[in-house]
């Protein structure tokens, strides 16, 4: 489990966008950025922290970027996470 996966996801903005890209799969910024308020360099910045974190993969094809939701590995960090919940209850802790 890293911060940077954390970080990411603790944006409210970001955790929609995430909604928006797991409900209508791979997009680029301007159609993403349709569904929300926010302009266009805004929601470029909040895919930009995913992309860091690992959590969206970004393909290029021509002149336009398409982001998709890194399923394999966020599955991984939340199973991670879980796992970690586990390991804590059984002791007791939480």
């Amino acid at each position: 489990l890293n911060s940077p996966f954390i970080s990411a996801l603790s944006d409210p903005v970001r955790i929609d966008i995430m909604k928006v890209l797991l409900t209508e799969g791979a997009l680029d910024v301007n159609s993403i950025a349709d569904f929300f308020q926010q302009d266009r360099s805004v929601i470029s910045r909040h895919l930009s922290k995913l992309k860091m974190a690992n959590i969206v993969l970004a393909n290029k094809d021509g002149r336009h970027t398409f982001y998709s939701v890194n399923g394999k590995y966020l599955i991984a960090q939340v199973d991670t996470i879980s796992k970690l919940f586990k390991s804590c209850y059984k002791k007791g802790c939480c």
